[in-house]
């Protein structure tokens, strides 16, 4: 049943993947128009192109590779524990009856909210808006996962791969 769980978990990553992207740029695009200053990078990307100034080849390599272990593994799961097996389960002690479709809308999209707002930097300014509305949908779609079975494994495959998805986007196009 993990396997069935997860399996879903990456389906709905490659589904939600080119959308949520559709979605950023044209954010960016709308932002841009209005004059706010959008060309900063996310800081995970302005972190991975600062590594190429480390001394050695092998530094960059090792460097590198924990930043991607830590961006496309480490960092998903234990978001994966905090948003969604622990905030999500605490959201749900609050109310008499969890189980109503009002309440479990309400966790779902005040989980999305969090999760956004917690990847929000304070030194990216405007930037942030689409960082928080990208990140405020894949939250929505991990906590409805999270509802949908019960546990947090389809949704922990899903953010693996959006992650790794999103990754190896900005790699491809900086290489």
């Amino acid at each position: 049943m993990a396997v069935a769980k997860a399996a879903l978990g990456v389906a709905v990553a490659w589904i939600l993947a080119p959308y949520l992207t559709l979605v950023g740029n044209q954010i960016v695009v709308i932002m841009s128009g209005w004059k706010y200053d959008m060309s900063f990078d996310q800081e995970v990307f302005s972190i991975w192109k600062s590594l190429s100034d480390l001394p050695t080849a092998l530094v960059q390599y090792a460097a590198k590779t924990a930043l991607l272990s830590f961006v496309v593994l480490f960092g998903p799961i234990h978001e994966e524990f905090l948003f969604r097996q622990w905030l999500q389960t605490w959201m749900r002690s609050w109310v008499a009856n969890p189980d109503s479709l009002t309440n479990k809308g309400l966790r779902v999209l005040g989980n999305g909210v969090i999760f956004g707002a917690a990847h929000i930097s304070p030194t990216q300014g405007w930037v942030n808006v689409p960082i928080f509305c990208i990140t405020g949908m894949v939250g929505v779609a991990l906590a409805i996962m999270k509802e949908a079975t019960g546990d947090i494994t389809a949704a922990t495959a899903a953010h693996v791969t959006y992650n790794g998805i999103a990754m190896y986007s900005f790699l491809s196009a900086t290489a």
